[in-house]
């Protein structure tokens, strides 16, 4: 959640060109600097006209171009490798790719995120777990407006335990939150990485829904 940020103008235009209207109209506030910028996309902090906290999603330009330059050169040192180690293709390392190659392009599609987050808000909503609502009004494949969760990312160890979380709880729950979503519901948040995991009160917010 790391990367050199994309410049707020092409931002702007990525947003304005997507949910066809100005920025102004879309969004009565909208933060210039970003809370999270990531390989794949942007996010903004935003208000809409009636007053609701939102965060703004972007795809950052380009980017499904270089992906698929990427994964090309990946699916031909496997074939390469595979060709040459009895090993290997018993772990049939083509497919592992394959299967890495359709994750990753589903993740550069907004839309299915917002259905991966509303399929797993029906299921796990008001248990331990907080999951955002999705605006799908401004939403499309390269842009997705959520509701912000507010919380304090699982990264931030110092700042949770200068709040007064207790780390075993908090621990606790996520285990606990994920052993249900598996073996309960069926259904499951794939990218659980710190900067994914927030701690709200007795909850834990998820965000990022590209790998359900």
């Amino acid at each position: 959640d790391a990367a050199p940020p994309v410049p707020l103008d092409q931002i702007v235009a990525t947003i304005e060109r997507e949910l066809r209207a100005p920025l102004g109209e879309l969004y009565a506030s909208f933060e210039e600097q970003p809370i999270a910028s990531a390989s794949i996309g942007q996010v903004h902090r935003a208000t809409f006209h009636d007053g609701t906290e939102v965060v703004v999603k972007v795809r950052r330009p380009n980017v499904e171009r270089t992906i698929e330059a990427d994964l090309q050169l990946l699916l031909t040192q496997a074939r390469f490798l595979e060709g040459r180690s009895e090993v290997l293709r018993q772990y049939q390392l083509v497919e592992i790719v394959e299967e890495f190659a359709q994750a990753l392009r589903d993740e550069l599609d907004y839309t299915i995120e917002g259905r991966n987050a509303d399929r797993l808000r029906q299921q796990v909503q008001g248990e331990e777990v907080c999951i955002p609502t999705v605006y799908w009004e401004h939403t499309t494949r390269r842009v997705i407006t959520l509701s912000e969760i507010k919380g304090i990312k699982l990264s931030e160890v110092n700042r949770l335990v200068a709040e007064g979380y207790d780390l075993h709880s908090v621990a606790a729950t996520l285990v606990r939150t994920y052993l249900q979503q598996v073996f309960v519901h069926g259904i499951f948040h794939a990218d659980p990485h710190p900067a994914n995991i927030l701690v709200t009160g007795n909850r834990l917010g998820l965000v990022d829904f590209g790998v359900v």
